[in-house]
């Protein structure tokens, strides 16, 4: 992946493992934070603010970029969660 955002639960992930596995690597020090790679959620319930980051978003997406991002969040209540990956 490169510079982009995926919303998480779009994410095929056929191999899964515990979230038991995550606190051994941070108990270990194995676990490092990731300038390039990050989670965030878009949680947006008042009409007008959605309506500001739409107006927000047209200026800098293609237009079907745009209407796919904003279907998808009218498609789940503007509450999403999405994995960055910016490198």
């Amino acid at each position: 992946m490169s510079r982009i955002i995926v919303p998480i639960s779009k994410l095929n992930y056929p191999v899964a493992f515990s979230l038991d596995a995550d606190e051994i690597f941070a108990k270990m020090g194995a676990h490092e934070d990731d300038q390039f790679t990050y989670t965030f959620r878009v949680s947006v319930d008042n009409p007008q603010r959605r309506e500001q980051i739409r107006a927000a978003l047209s200026a800098v997406l293609e237009p079907d970029e745009f209407i796919g991002l904003t279907q998808f969040l009218e498609d789940n209540g503007w509450d999403v969660s999405f994995l960055a990956d910016t490198f």
